[in-house]
């Protein structure tokens, strides 16, 4: 059903079903059921097949007060509706960028619409035995990240055979950063401490080995 008017062949059909066929409700009944039916009409409900809208429907058959009514609900509706503006959409989530550096084996990506999260990688090129106690891997500001902190990786010789990897996030003020570091089939995450610094003990490491680390800031800092 449609707030359409009918042609005469279906208004003379309609007449002659109303005229043998008993009309069920009232007019306070009928007006207490047309929301709900121009509701469904609206969603694209086809009406006339369904039992629970066919005592109505043959009551608007015969009322014309009604029939008014119905059509007022519905030429409503349709403005509301014509009115209404597109949802917006939602941003996509942040995803993976295309390199901001690459030079070598080393990878640097932004992550993220706000720009303050990034990952690097780079190869593993472990001190040699005898030689220092400690080897630097990558050190520099990242511009590319919002905020351009300084990111500074390193590895430690410690007490035991595997070296300690030193991940440095430098920037103006004192947030904190989750860092999730993979290397291999490894893989660990911790949390800088106020000197921007996490610390990470006994990686299984190999010379050339590709070592992934994640920064991002926590949501407070964010």
């Amino acid at each position: 059903m449609t707030a359409q008017p009918p042609n005469s062949n279906e208004a003379a059909a309609r007449l002659l079903r109303a005229l043998d066929t008993p009309d069920d409700l009232d007019c306070e009944q009928a007006r207490a059921l047309l929301p709900d039916l121009v509701d469904a009409e609206a969603a694209g409900v086809d009406v006339d097949t369904l039992p629970q809208y066919a005592a109505l429907l043959r009551h608007l058959d015969t009322c014309a007060d009604c029939m008014a009514l119905y059509t007022e609900l519905a030429a409503d509706l349709e403005q509301m509706l014509g009115d209404a503006e597109p949802a917006t959409p939602l941003p996509a989530p942040p995803g993976l960028l295309a390199p901001a550096r690459q030079a070598g084996g080393l990878v640097l990506r932004v992550l993220g619409r706000l720009r303050r999260a990034f990952e690097l990688e780079l190869p593993v090129m472990l001190p040699q035995p005898g030689t220092l106690s400690s080897a630097s891997l990558f050190a520099d500001t990242l511009p590319e990240v919002s905020g351009a902190p300084l990111f500074t990786l390193s590895l430690a010789l410690g007490a035991g055979a595997a070296p300690d990897l030193i991940v440095s996030v430098g920037e103006a003020g004192a947030a904190r950063w989750e860092v999730r570091v993979a290397a291999g089939a490894e893989t660990r995450a911790a949390t800088t401490d106020e000197q921007g610094i996490a610390r990470f003990a006994g990686l299984a490491l190999a010379d050339g080995q590709l070592l992934r680390v994640t920064c991002e800031p926590q949501p407070s800092d964010a």
